[in-house]
């Protein structure tokens, strides 16, 4: 009987586990698919260049304006994905977090550290957004 009992603890433990495992690969793909979709809205330049032209006719100015709305962007994104527990996505998503993390991580350095935007003029050619 103990073995029994045992056993189907064990077995509901593990299928608690699943749901729960499936679950939050599903919530992270689901935020994967709204955190794109956010991207292309935040850098229109960018969606177009990859072939995704809802936003085509939006040009975003490289001013101190943009690169704000860019750090909020990545400040609300990375408090999005912190939610999620790393440990419970499949590896896929494991490397797709940290792509996401990544990218945004980088967005922020290139604003507030690199500062290209100072001393690089060819950061306010945006002749290349307007060709493609």
């Amino acid at each position: 009987m103990k073995k029994t009992v045992a056993f189907f603890f064990i077995l509901y433990s593990s299928v608690c586990g699943a749901q729960k495992y499936n679950f939050s690969n599903a919530a992270f793909d689901n935020y994967k698919e709204r955190f794109v979709l956010a991207l292309w809205k935040q850098n229109p330049g960018l969606a177009s260049s990859k072939g995704f032209h809802l936003y085509d006719t939006a040009l975003v100015v490289p001013d101190d304006n943009a690169r704000k709305n860019e750090l909020i962007f990545c400040k609300q994104q990375l408090d999005s994905i912190k939610r999620f527990n790393i440990n419970t996505l499949s590896d896929n998503n494991k490397i797709d977090y940290h792509l996401i993390k990544s990218h945004l991580q980088s967005s922020q350095w290139y604003i507030n550290t690199f500062k290209a935007f100072v001393w690089n003029p060819a950061n306010y050619n945006i002749c290349g957004e307007f060709a493609e």
